[in-house]
């Protein structure tokens, strides 16, 4: 054999034997960037907050501020605290989750664990748009807070606010939405109409625009439109469906303001509404399954309370949550039909008032008379509940403020036959 072929042959077998060995360290997936991955999960799931102008005072649509935070976003995520979303999987199906799937949080925590990097600009995505005009087109009409009013800056406050509606005639509405004037400071709001005036004398007695208190204790809604979060789509209802205004009814604008700064801007928020192209056939009502007496002893840490709402006649629910307070731990609520059949409909292990509110239903959910509503709550009246309002705990019981408590569940539904003629 030539010695040069045997050279040859020699320096192939070695080089073979390279990229045998080294064929497993090449399988091995590079870690997450920003660029490839997070800014994509980001995107999908996080921005709607987190955009310039946006509600939160982090953007997450650049490297910089999302590297600056890594660790503490792949740890938020890891114990789904972000995104918010409270409903645990499996009890309820509902329109718009924002839960992270198990490979996003895998992602996250990998990119954050290798430094963050920032990979390759040519691979953005472009960048997402955020609308700055109201989501579903141009409503039919837009109505205006009277006048603004300014939030304390040095705590959370809760605010009713009265818009007059001068309607003649019941009007009838299909989707409603809010536009907050300063979204920062607004963490969520309710939108309930008043046929009764009780609403428009507790803001006559009030020198400051609107009335301090719990809307939902004041007064029985006519009409209720769910409620506002940044990341929230417009309420809104299925063609046949629709939403009553009565007239000379006032809309209330339930406001859960949450300063960032010392002097918060004044807010005077926007709503607009869409109303029904024809008389609709159902009108969507409101009902509330609610505890009218609450004894949270201090000192207890698994207060357990019931209550329970059978259905004279069948229905479609369309949405549905829960109330409580800071001393709120756990809230379930499950749906018994004739016969025994058992279906959870809304479960949350972790009560946090700063994320209550109505969650729309995936589809609407139809349920037969004789159907039992179960509502199963409990509260922690500990100093281990670091969102008691009370320290050393104290005996509470039921109450409009934050420092009494409440406990309930709503949900939205049509009757089966039309309700209208």
């Amino acid at each position: 054999m030539n010695v040069r072929n045997v050279a040859v042959s020699a320096v192939a077998a070695a080089a073979f034997f390279v990229l045998i060995n080294a064929a497993p360290a090449d399988r091995t997936p590079p870690s997450p960037t920003f660029s490839r991955e997070i800014v994509r999960i980001f995107a999908a799931r996080c921005q709607q907050c987190h955009h310039a102008g946006g509600p939160s005072h982090l953007s997450l649509e650049t490297y910089e501020p999302a590297k600056a935070l890594a660790s503490e976003i792949a740890q938020l995520t890891r114990k789904r605290q972000m995104p918010p979303w409270k409903p645990v999987p499996g009890c309820g199906s509902f329109a718009g989750e924002r839960r992270l799937t198990q490979s996003e949080i895998d992602a996250i925590g990998a990119w954050a664990a290798a430094g963050a990097p920032e990979g390759d600009r040519v691979q953005l995505p472009p960048r997402r748009k955020f609308d700055a005009g109201w989501k579903l087109g141009r409503p039919d009409l837009v109505v205006e807070m009277p006048e603004p009013y300014s939030p304390p800056g040095d705590h959370e406050t809760f605010r009713s606010i009265v818009i007059p509606l001068d309607f003649s005639e019941t009007r009838y509405v299909t989707s409603v939405d809010v536009r907050p004037s300063s979204p920062r400071t607004v963490h969520h709001v309710t939108a309930m109409i008043d046929s009764s005036g009780k609403a428009r004398k507790l803001d006559a007695a009030d020198p400051k625009p609107g009335y301090d208190g719990q809307l939902d204790v004041q007064f029985i809604p006519t009409s209720y439109f769910g409620n506002w979060f940044s990341n929230a789509q417009p309420f809104s209802v299925p063609d046949g469906v629709g939403i009553p205004i009565p007239p000379h009814s006032d809309l209330v604008l339930y406001f859960h303001f949450h300063p960032r700064t010392a002097t918060p801007p004044p807010e005077q928020a926007k709503v607009a509404f869409y109303f029904a192209k024809k008389r609709p056939r159902r009108l969507l009502e409101y009902r509330a399954v609610a505890l009218g007496a609450l004894e949270i002893p201090a000192g207890n840490s698994d207060v357990r309370v019931t209550a329970s709402y059978t259905i004279p006649k069948p229905i479609h629910m369309y949405a549905l949550g829960g109330h409580m307070h800071y001393l709120g731990h756990r809230i379930e609520v499950n749906a018994t039909r004739p016969g025994g059949v058992r279906e959870c409909l809304l479960k949350i292990d972790d009560w946090d008032p700063a994320w209550g509110g109505m969650y729309q239903l995936a589809a609407p959910l139809a349920l037969p008379a004789g159907t039992v509503i179960d509502l199963a709550a409990s509260f922690d009246n500990t100093a281990a509940n670091s969102r008691n309002p009370s320290n050393p705990p104290v005996d509470v019981h039921f109450g409009q403020t934050t420092k009494d408590e409440m406990c309930f569940t709503e949900f939205t539904y049509t009757t089966d036959e039309p309700s209208l003629p």
